[in-house]
Formats: structure tokens, sequence, C-alpha cells
């Protein structure tokens, strides 16, 4: 909250020593600075980087915060850093660059993603190395609901049946009754999470299990979509979270096989929000998101239509 344009100012008085700096710290710093600095310093830090820039790192050196440096790149205009880093994070095909206890799945997820053509047949070996029961095993136990979530959606909406199948572990199942367990206990933003996860999991082929849900207050989860993650006032569709928020609410729906009492009007607001992510995906009209926005919004319609809240998908 503190207003930080001096210091931008600043900084991009000394574009060489900024850029010189930026050059000989770790991966890990930079993404740091990506995260937080606007587009105009991220440029300047990068001015002197090349292609090369991360060839010859160790693999005792690990790449963490890498991928977030990549995106960046491609943000202030550098796709030639960006091919080059997943290029790089491909090629070494080292957990360590993954550490599953942050938001590793979803960081391979985005690697996966955007993967150039070029680096296409680095991708089998990365994931033999990186997809090994120990790894799964301990992302699934270890990583944050929200992060799971986050990558467990971007597995399903972006790969095809023979990569997700690269990631499929038992201990999801268990996570998922896990947390379900501890539901009632723990604040309505991991209620949110927990929702979450329980949506992006459905939709990636893992759901949970009819007595994981018995004992949730489902008052509780109704009211996530009120209370806790509404969409945003100047929201033109359904944004990620929310997005992985309602496929929450409509598997929990199908497994318990009773309706959540969320209030037509909210019903009705995602439905029109959820048509423009359909007219969005419609020139994909094979893909995988395309066939969930299809399904969600005649849910929403069939919800709409009826008017006794969020109803179990129709057999």
């Amino acid at each position: 909250g503190r207003d930080t344009a001096r210091l931008v100012e600043a900084l991009e008085a000394e574009p060489e020593r900024l850029s010189a700096a930026a050059k000989q710290t770790s991966v890990a710093n930079l993404a740091g600075f990506c995260h937080y600095a606007p587009d105009s310093l991220v440029q300047i830090a990068l001015a002197n980087y090349q292609t090369t820039q991360w060839d010859e790192t160790p693999i005792s050196e690990p790449l963490s915060g890498a991928t977030w440096v990549a995106a960046r790149c491609g943000e202030v205009g550098r796709q030639d850093l960006k091919a080059a880093l997943v290029t790089t994070l491909l090629r070494r095909a080292n957990p360590q660059d993954f550490p599953p206890q942050g938001m590793a799945l979803a960081n391979v997820a985005w690697l996966l993603w955007h993967a150039p053509p070029t680096a296409g047949d680095l991708v089998p070996a990365f994931l033999d190395t990186l997809c090994t029961r120990q790894w799964l095993g301990r992302l699934y136990t270890y990583a944050a609901a929200g992060p799971l979530a986050k990558g467990l959606r971007m597995l399903a909406l972006g790969q095809p049946p023979e990569v997700r199948r690269r990631f499929r572990n038992p201990s999801l199942g268990i996570r998922l009754h896990k947390e379900l367990a501890r539901f009632a206990q723990v604040l309505q933003e991991e209620q949110s999470q927990i929702i979450q996860l329980i949506g992006s999991a459905t939709i990636f082929g893992v759901s949970p299990k009819r007595e994981s849900v018995n004992d949730v207050p489902v008052s509780a989860i109704a009211s996530l979509p009120l209370d806790t993650l509404p969409h945003r006032a100047d929201a033109n569709k359904v944004e990620n979270w929310q997005f992985q928020l309602w496929l929450g609410l409509r598997a929990v729906t199908e497994v318990t096989e009773k309706p959540l009492a969320v209030p037509s009007a909210v019903i009705v607001r995602t439905l029109h929000l959820w048509r423009f992510n359909l007219a969005e995906s419609s020139i994909e009209a094979e893909s995988a998101a395309h066939r969930i926005n299809q399904s969600m919004v005649a849910w929403l319609e069939r919800c709409s239509r009826e008017n006794k809240g969020l109803l179990p998908p129709a057999v």
C-alpha cells in the first residue's frame, strides 16, 4: 500500500546499474523483483540478458521461480528469453526446480502450456523425471489447496489425456478426503480454496467420495460465492478463482445429490458471465475448456429456470 513512484523513478534513472545488478542475481531473486516491479523496470532489468543466460546453470542450483520470470519476459516483449528459459527448464528436467510444497503444480502446468514447438521433444523425458510417485505424493500431500486447484485446472484445460495421466496419484483422492474432513474448522478463505480444489480435481478426473462430504456444512459452502469469493463488480466473465469455486459447487451437489441454497440473483449473474467464457472458448470448439463451459452454462440455465438454488446435475 505504499507509494513506490519515487523508488521507480530512481531506479529508472540508473538503467545501467539496475541491469547489471539484475544480471548478477539469482533466478529466485529476479522472480521476486519481476513479481512486484512494473513493466518499465522489468524491461530495464532484462535489457542485457541473452538467450544463453541460463545455459550453464548447474543442476545443483535450483531455478526456483523461473516460470514466473519466463512469464514476465513474455509480458514485457522478451519472447526470446521466455522461450529460452522454458526450454532450459524442460531440458534440465530437475525436480528441484519445482519444490512440491509451493506452486509446483501450477508452475509445471504453465510450463507445459507454454512449451515452444521446438522444445516438444523434451516434454516426455521431463515428465518421466518429474512425475514420480514420490514427487507426486509429496505434492498432493503438502502443497496448499489453492495452488493445487490452479495447477489441476490448468492441466485439465490445457493438456491431452496422455499428459494428464502422468499426474495421477492416489494421494490426490486422500488429500480431498482430508481437506473436507477439516472444512468446518478453517476460516472461510481456506474453505473457498478447499471447494476450489474439489472443483479442479473433478474436471481433472478425481472426485471426492460421498462419505467425505457427509459431515460438511452445506450452508457454509453455499455462502462462499456471496461472502468469500464473489465475482468482482467489474468482471466481464467468470475469472479463474471463481471458475474453480463454481466447479466445486457443482461437484458438491453432484456428490451429495442435494441442492445448495445460493440466491437466484447470484446464479443469474454467474450464468451471464459464464456465457462470455463460452463465447471466448468457441474458437476452439473441440477443446476441454469449451466442453466444460458448455456444461456449466447448461447447468446454470437449469438452476436459474427451476429457481431452487444450485441443483445436482441432471443424470
